[in-house]
């Protein structure tokens, strides 16, 4: 009787905190239907298709294959910079508002609230990860590749995931959404340019001297620093397929390893906040 009387207290705070889960991520998906994220993203999908199909039929060859690379970028870029302004604007909102402290009120300790957070954040993208391959699907079935699509859309997923993580970490740490908007667009924008940056540095075309020495070391440490979103979602996939698959691996451990690190950084962040 002793141990079972010392086991409902137990069950019970796990009970707690599952509903705390859920509130959190019911309240998120409300957010998000009230803010008409999902109207308009789908929306926004349903124009790139439009264009993508309207661009490919004016090629001469291969009017599939251009409609579902030109698809493969618009909708890559979509669901990633809305993701960032979607999380930049609700954290605002939320400690604005002071809603945040309803929250946290319920039984749920602030390392798992972040990452309680983020999750909800990431079956978000999820599912626009999961419309977006439906909109570079739709604009050709017959002529892409099964694999090299499933392989796109599961890393679109991953890359939303990394800038969702990385978009909660500066919204939670500044005092402007605009401030973490930007941010968040500048270290897309900059880890996006790294294979370019690298190839450059390690052509003809890298300028000489000391600057041009100083410029080479600094890239070759952000390659170390930041993750090759470049290698995430290319376009080429579901037109030619994968190919050779070894570099999926490692999309998929950088994907993991900085999505991690960006959520416990936020983890910390948010433990040292006063509220």
């Amino acid at each position: 009787m002793a141990a079972t009387a010392g086991a409902e207290p137990a069950v019970t705070a796990v009970r707690d905190s599952n509903r705390a889960h859920a509130m959190i991520l019911r309240y998120l998906l409300l957010t998000a239907l009230r803010d008409r994220l999902f109207a308009v993203m789908l929306l926004a999908l349903a124009a790139i298709w439009l264009l993508a199909v309207f661009a490919g039929g004016t090629s001469i060859v291969e009017d599939a294959q251009s409609a579902a690379a030109f698809a493969a970028f618009g909708t890559r870029l979509l669901v990633v910079l809305g993701m960032v302004l979607f999380v930049a604007l609700h954290v605002r909102r939320l400690l604005d508002s002071r809603e945040l402290h309803l929250l946290l009120s319920r039984p749920l300790a602030r390392p798992r609230f972040v990452v309680t957070y983020w999750a909800s954040f990431a079956l978000v993208a999820l599912g626009l990860s999961l419309a977006a391959g439906g909109a570079v699907w739709g604009t050709g079935p017959a002529v892409l590749d099964p694999a090299g699509l499933a392989a796109w859309t599961a890393t679109l997923a991953l890359e939303a995931a990394v800038m969702t993580a990385f978009a909660l970490f500066v919204a939670l740490g500044l005092d402007s959404a605009i401030a973490s908007v930007l941010a968040a667009a500048g270290f897309y924008v900059l880890a996006r340019m790294l294979g370019v940056l690298l190839a450059i540095t390690r052509s003809e075309l890298h300028p000489g001297g000391a600057f041009g020495d100083w410029m080479g070391g600094a890239v070759s440490a952000l390659a170390m620093l930041l993750p090759r979103l470049d290698r995430f979602a290319p376009g080429t996939w579901p037109v030619h397929g994968l190919g050779d698959a070894s570099g999926l691996g490692l999309v998929a451990v950088q994907g993991v390893l900085y999505t991690a690190l960006l959520v416990a950084a936020s983890v910390f962040d948010f433990n040292r906040r006063a509220l």
